[in-house]
């Protein structure tokens, strides 16, 4: 999967391609009951967060309810945490996966 410049940030880049690199299938700026999420790996949905979205705590905790009654289970990293450790990132996601 080839995710560009122009539609995403630099962490979720990186974060694509530890996935990549991992072999863990997954699908990019989807949208789920209305709403854009940024990464589906099965029915987990990792969301990379940067600033402008610890503005709206109000609306992430409105769209992660709507995500667990159809069935997903939401996680959630910051952009800062993503360039920081992606292996660390990819691994919580890995443990998350292994047990659903």
């Amino acid at each position: 999967m080839n995710i560009t410049k122009k539609h995403s940030t630099r962490p979720e880049r990186q974060l694509a391609d530890v996935l990549i690199r991992n072999k863990i299938p997954f699908e990019f700026r989807k949208i789920i009951g209305g709403r854009e999420v940024d990464f589906v790996l099965g029915r987990v949905i990792v969301e990379v967060d940067g600033v402008h979205h610890l503005r709206r705590i109000a609306n992430e905790k409105k769209k992660n309810d709507l995500l667990a009654r159809l069935g997903y289970i939401p996680l959630h990293f910051t952009a800062k945490e993503v360039k920081a450790n992606a292996q660390q990132v990819f691994r919580e996601i890995k443990r998350l996966l292994e047990l659903n």
